[in-house]
């Protein structure tokens, strides 16, 4: 009776180990990001957080929505052909970005690009001069 107890006892502890190898293999490819590339309309910049924000075209109903994402210091900036920083990027901007999104909704960048077309309603981050000078002052 003994040895049937202990071969329960041991199969019952290599079922919850299988059991656990699954879940967590399962709950790994569920948080592993997805690599996605999206085209849409800069609405936001804030070079201090690093974080972007575009406006883009859900690809299944067609909505309109935004989509927030960070944007890490070897993120790949272009402004047409050359090599850009995060502050050039202009609000109203038409920007492809390439990125991972996470499933808990985390998007992070790893590249960006604009065309240097800019729309009418394009705009520099509030406070951010433009590249080549200096920040504005306040008169005290």
């Amino acid at each position: 009776m003994e040895k049937h107890r202990k071969t329960r006892l041991a199969i019952g502890i290599v079922g919850i180990a299988a059991m656990l190898v699954v879940g967590l293999g399962h709950a790994q490819r569920k948080l592993a990001p997805t690599r996605r590339e999206v085209t849409g309309t800069l609405t936001r910049v804030d070079p201090g957080a690093r974080t972007i924000s575009l406006e883009v075209v859900h690809p299944r109903n067609g909505q309109m929505l935004e989509v927030t994402g960070q944007v890490p210091d070897a993120c790949e900036i272009r402004i047409g052909e050359r090599s850009a920083s995060l502050a050039e990027l202009l609000v109203g901007e038409r920007v492809t970005a390439e990125g991972l999104l996470y499933s808990d909704g985390r998007a992070v960048a790893l590249r960006l690009e604009a065309a240097g077309e800019v729309s009418s309603r394009a705009q520099r981050p509030e406070g951010e001069p433009a590249p080549g000078q200096d920040p504005p002052t306040t008169e005290q």
